[in-house]
């Protein structure tokens, strides 16, 4: 993954958790390019964040929450 493929709202996303870990509105850019790293690695947005918005709540989430399908499986 590059960061072309990555969707606009997914950086903002990013950089809202960045400054959410730094403390800081200003001084956050070591946090954001670690949380960009781990999503060009690909890595779920949803770890990064560790929660998934659902309707008017949010659910904590790790990797024992999701079930992720590799592209090439068929059913």
């Amino acid at each position: 993954m590059n960061i072309r493929e990555i969707p606009e709202h997914e950086l903002a996303r990013l950089i809202e958790k960045a400054k959410e870990i730094s403390g800081s509105q200003s001084d956050y850019h070591s946090s954001y390019t670690e949380l960009l790293s781990r999503r060009l690695n690909g890595e779920p947005l949803q770890y990064i964040e560790e929660y998934i918005p659902f309707y008017s709540i949010q659910i904590n989430v790790d990797q024992r929450c999701l079930c992720l399908m590799s592209k090439g499986l068929s059913s």
